[in-house]
């Protein structure tokens, strides 16, 4: 049972996801997003943009604590969860899935990072 949230509107971007995770505390949820925002950017065109400058870093956070929570880290199942963020660019007139944005090189140190944090 997955459920659709709408993430935001920042700067022209809509962001939506689709996911499944138990409950968890602000504090554990805060603490897993900042490492999230350390490990994971956006490249467009050779410019990395930080998840959370992009006001990702919570929506990631949930996806990953739900891997995290099934204890299921691995470069497969983040791939998975980071495709169902969207993003939409240019006004609407696309979008992509946070995948698409993410280079292999910042999954595979998100998927590490993850793993360290679940121990």
């Amino acid at each position: 049972m997955g459920c659709t949230a709408p993430i935001g509107d920042y700067t022209g971007l809509n962001f939506g996801m689709q996911f499944m995770a138990p409950s968890l505390s602000n504090e554990a949820l805060e603490r897993l997003a900042a490492l999230v925002a350390a490990e994971t950017y956006l490249d467009v065109a050779r410019w990395h943009l930080y998840v959370n400058d992009a006001k990702l870093d919570r929506a990631v956070a949930e996806v990953c604590y739900g891997l995290i929570a099934a204890n299921n880290v691995t470069p497969a199942t983040v791939a998975d969860g980071l495709r169902q963020i969207e993003v939409t660019l240019g006004g609407g007139k696309t979008t992509l899935s946070l995948w698409d944005l993410v280079p292999a090189t910042a999954i595979a140190r998100l998927t590490d990072a993850l793993q360290e944090f679940a121990e």
